[in-house]
């Protein structure tokens, strides 16, 4: 299997931003390709595209997706993006449902923490979606957790906040062609109606504001969530990097 790395160097893996390819051709990607997340966060904007033939090969193995979720995870969290609202976007240009085929879900899911503590057992998670794109948002949930560290990031222990963590993962990671992209407006709507269902108690209740102004602020949070994953879709699905 190709490295990630390699893949990159031969511009089988490339990189957009607004329509501009980025240049990956730099001497030393650096202690963990740190070097190469500061080149390409520097240079991009907020929403960047990751695309190549390489990409259908490489993550047809379930950890080169940890390793890219990785990736991925170390340029959101460099400190250039936070002038960003919402931080950097993520697209990953690639045909998910070739995937299929390479990721067979076990017997058991175990959730092991960065303690190396057992958390929990995914296996009923999610139950709808392709075994492929739990592990998408697993290698998300590692990275991310690997990030902030350990005590402090929250594994996702069942059902439903694991679904919260794929929700909140749409905000800033999206895979699939552009067609795909759809199945993303399932989330925005489900921020979207629980403003909705909000905004219609404080129409009933005009006073509730001022009884409860953490209300405000969900409603707002909700909106916003909503908003990242609908510019997310329109973003990605627009012609700009051809």
């Amino acid at each position: 299997m190709t490295s990630l790395e390699d893949l990159i160097r031969q511009d089988r893996i490339q990189f957009y931003s607004c329509g501009r390819k980025l240049d990956t051709q730099i001497d030393d990607f650096g202690n963990y390709n740190w070097d190469l997340v500061k080149h390409l966060t520097k240079h991009s904007g907020k929403y960047m595209t990751i695309k190549g033939d390489g990409l259908q090969e490489y993550l047809q193995d379930p950890g080169s997706l940890y390793h890219l979720a990785g990736f991925l995870v170390q340029m959101w969290g460099d400190d250039k993006n936070y002038h960003y609202d919402g931080g950097m976007s993520f697209h990953v240009e690639a045909n998910i449902h070739s995937f299929y085929q390479h990721y067979i879900q076990p017997e058991e899911e175990l959730i092991i923490n960065g303690l190396g503590q057992k958390v929990g057992d995914a296996k009923d998670w999610a139950p709808l979606i392709p075994y492929f794109e739990k592990m998408w948002n697993f290698a998300l949930c590692d990275a991310i957790g690997g990030m902030v560290g350990y005590p402090g990031y929250e594994h996702p222990r069942c059902d439903e906040s694991f679904r919260h963590e794929i929700r909140h993962h749409a905000q800033s990671f999206m895979i699939g062609t552009k067609e795909q992209l759809d199945r993303y407006r399932e989330f925005a709507r489900h921020y979207s109606e629980a403003a909705i269902r909000d905004m219609l108690v404080h129409v009933k209740d005009r006073e509730k504001m001022f009884k409860d102004t953490w209300s405000l602020h969900t409603i707002a949070r909700n909106i916003d969530d909503a908003r990242h994953i609908a510019e997310n879709i329109e973003h990605f699905q627009t012609d700009l990097d051809e």
